[in-house]
């Protein structure tokens, strides 16, 4: 049941993290353009207030900025407790980064900080939300990726968080659905976010067998965010209103022309040939997206979300 509907008398809250930019903010915008009070947490809190300043000029007392640090556990829960007496109708969590390079290159520490706050302080702040969104028959919309259900190479750090964002996220919505509670996955492909910008990269070693493939790979991540330049970020918002607002009955949400194009490969191909493509030609820089290129052309029309 929509949940316009459902709390026809009151007013709809939702709090999404990464709210700083990229789909975060765009989702910000569609919720606030919607009637909704937004809690927008990000790193720093009020103390990165200037960024949502046109925002609340356009929605005075609609947006509040709260201080989330998915790797401070302390964060976690002060932005949790603030929903013990405030109710919470939608939980966005879109917070997240992508560790990339080859395995053998990536330290201990590099891997747990990715699943500390992809994973770990996701799962945490869903936790401690599940009553409030219980008690308002609410939802769950994780942003994921395309690589949480395809792995490509290079970004097995980054698969792995997302992977386990997936089983998480699909097991809870099994578990939370005879309350009224439900749960979304989004799975992108490229867009013009900040995500490219805040890539870390596993440094290879000067004699690493992974060094060369590993530029390769880097220069041809910025090529795609080049390429991706114009498509919209808005879409993914609107997809999270949508989800939200529309409650439809399936969990996974693939958005772009990649992200459809590569599942469509993964289920037409076969897994030896598809993990061809995703490697490239022998003696060249991984291509992963010559699976994407193959088979763009039989991706469906984008969806608009209303």
């Amino acid at each position: 049941m929509p949940a316009q509907s459902r709390n026809s008398s009151k007013e709809l809250v939702v709090l999404i993290t990464g709210a700083s930019s990229g789909f975060g903010f765009a989702g910000c915008e569609v919720f606030l353009e919607k009637g909704w009070k937004v809690f927008a947490a990000v790193r720093g809190g009020p103390l990165r207030q200037s960024l949502f300043a046109n925002l609340q000029a356009r929605f005075p007392g609609k947006l509040e900025i709260l201080n989330l640090d998915l790797l401070r556990r302390e964060t976690i829960l002060d932005v949790a407790s603030r929903f013990d007496n405030q109710p919470l109708h939608a939980l966005i969590n879109n917070a997240g980064y992508g560790l990339f390079g080859a395995a053998e290159d990536m330290s201990e520490d590099s891997l747990r900080k990715q699943m500390e706050v992809n994973f770990h302080g996701t799962v945490l702040l869903t936790q401690k939300l599940l009553h409030a969104l219980r008690f308002s028959k609410g939802s769950v919309v994780t942003v994921s990726s395309v690589v949480g259900r395809h792995a490509l190479p290079l970004t097995s750090g980054y698969c792995a968080s997302k992977f386990a964002v997936e089983g998480f996220f699909e097991s809870l919505d099994m578990e939370v659905r005879p309350f009224g509670v439900s749960c979304y996955l989004i799975e992108p492909g490229t867009f013009p976010t900040q995500f490219g910008a805040g890539i870390e990269w596993a440094e290879p070693l000067l004699t690493s067998p992974y060094r060369e493939v590993t530029v390769g790979y880097e220069n041809l991540r910025r090529r795609t965010f080049e390429t991706a330049k114009n498509r919209s970020i808005r879409g993914v918002g609107e997809l999270m209103f949508h989800l939200v607002h529309r409650r439809p009955n399936s969990l996974r949400h693939p958005i772009g022309p990649d992200a459809r194009a590569t599942m469509i490969a993964a289920r037409i191909v076969p897994p030896n040939l598809f993990h061809s493509l995703a490697r490239g030609q022998p003696k060249r820089p991984l291509f992963p997206q010559t699976a994407y290129r193959v088979y763009t052309a039989r991706c469906p029309a984008p969806n608009r979300h209303r």
